[in-house]
């Protein structure tokens, strides 16, 4: 993380397809094959140019933290769009939504929802991670949550 942080991480990009990366990523961070059975991948067979090793660290931080606050055997939908300048990797998973007011502390070190801070395990710095792996690549990270759908997206650049 201070390597991020500092900017002194060495990055290895290559081309590979954000599926591969993806699937790496579930294997990774479910387990359990009836936790793999949650997730619904689409759309991705998109080829982009990523560092494979912490690309998969931040999507597997972003699906397990999917695992722990969806409701239980609830998919998980990954999807995956490539737009003008980005590609963007969205994370949807079915739970109590995030209120507006924490949205925007998601990302920051340390940082736990306040109705979970006491009932799930945690150290809060998953999302922050996953923030600092994405902007090392010159990507960045949103998050929405309403209507108890709660979508975490990440930017990569084309």
């Amino acid at each position: 993380m201070s390597k991020f942080e500092t900017e002194s991480m060495e990055l290895t990009k290559v081309c590979q397809k954000l599926s591969e990366t993806i699937q790496q990523a579930i294997l990774q961070s479910s387990g359990a094959e009836d936790q793999q059975k949650r997730f619904v991948v689409k759309d991705a067979d998109v080829e982009i140019t990523h560092d494979i090793k912490w690309t998969r660290e931040a999507i597997g931080n972003v699906l397990e933290n999917a695992l722990k606050y969806a409701y239980e055997d609830s998919q998980i939908e990954i999807s995956v769009d490539r737009l003008i300048s980005y590609t963007r990797i969205s994370i949807k998973n079915c739970g109590k939504t995030i209120s507006k007011e924490e949205l925007p502390q998601l990302f920051a070190k340390y940082y736990r929802g306040s109705q979970y801070r006491n009932t799930i395990e945690g150290f809060g710095i998953g999302l922050y991670l996953t923030k600092l792996i994405c902007e090392a690549q010159g990507g960045y990270v949103l998050a929405d949550s309403q209507a108890e759908q709660t979508t975490i997206s990440l930017f990569l650049q084309n």
